[in-house]
């Protein structure tokens, strides 16, 4: 299984490295597209609908908010995505206390309300790019992400005692959380200075930190998407690894809050 996670990241790192830095067109947005367009397979797949044609129907409907997301103002779509997410969130608080769902369980609210979230992350993603040191943005953001990720599973594995959400995700405690946003917020601090981004501490460290905090909640949601299909992984694509949506579901949920406050403040 480790040898697989590290082969699986030793093609997909430069891969993504490429396309974040090549100056070719149409590849960092057709990069991004398709990963998210995966994404989406597998999320529809959690919503436990059985007909291919319903699926088909999903990715239909999601390149058409994909396109509907480009005429509507880019503050528009992030405050949409992250209004999205707080409710996703919410679900999670009341499920792992007990209470009902707030909707999350009904399949036609999850059928409509996930397009738009992955639409904005993907948009999200592309505004980024774009910006001056945008290639520089989008390695600091994704470094950012995986660092949270890896902190806190480790933090979770050697210090984990009590748990986060043990209904939506028994392993995850608030050790592992909180290793996951110190070491981030540390690997800010110590990057500042190194890249040319003209950073200082009070602009970036807040970002950083909002970042972090969706992050996790972006993953104990597909934690609780997964326990509600009753399934371990999204899908099987990335061997080692499970499913696309397994490695990308913090970065979808921290997208739009980071660009947004990236906008806001710089």
């Amino acid at each position: 299984m480790l040898y697989q996670r590290i082969l699986t990241a030793l093609i997909l790192i430069p891969l993504t490295l490429w396309a974040v830095f090549t100056d070719l067109p149409f590849v960092f947005s057709g990069f991004t597209a398709l990963i998210l367009l995966l994404a989406a397979w597998e999320w529809v797949g959690l919503m436990q609908f059985d007909k291919l044609m319903i699926k088909i129907g999903y990715m239909v409907f999601l390149v058409a908010v994909f396109a509907l997301s480009l005429m509507v103002p880019l503050g528009g779509n992030l405050i949409v995505a992250v209004v999205l997410w707080l409710w996703m969130f919410a679900a999670v608080i009341s499920y792992s206390l007990g209470k009902p769902l707030l909707g999350l369980d009904i399949k036609a609210v999850k059928f409509i309300t996930s397009a738009p979230v992955l639409a904005i992350a993907w948009l999200g993603l592309n505004v980024l790019r774009q910006q001056a040191e945008g290639s520089s943005w989008v390695v600091y953001f994704l470094v950012l992400i995986w660092i949270t990720d890896t902190a806190a599973y480790f933090g979770g594995k050697y210090l984990g005692k009590h748990k986060l959400a043990e209904r939506v995700s028994p392993k995850k405690t608030w050790e592992g959380a909180l290793s996951g946003v110190v070491v981030a917020l540390i690997f800010t601090g110590c990057v500042m200075p190194w890249l040319p981004l003209y950073w200082e501490p009070w602009r970036i460290l807040p970002i950083a930190f909002a970042t972090v905090i969706f992050a996790v909640l972006g993953d104990l949601t597909e934690s609780l998407l997964k326990r509600l299909a009753n399934v371990k992984d999204s899908g099987h694509i990335l061997p080692g690894h499970g499913g696309v949506l397994d490695r990308i579901d913090a970065l979808i949920a921290a997208v739009p809050v980071f660009v947004l406050l990236q906008l806001a403040i710089f």
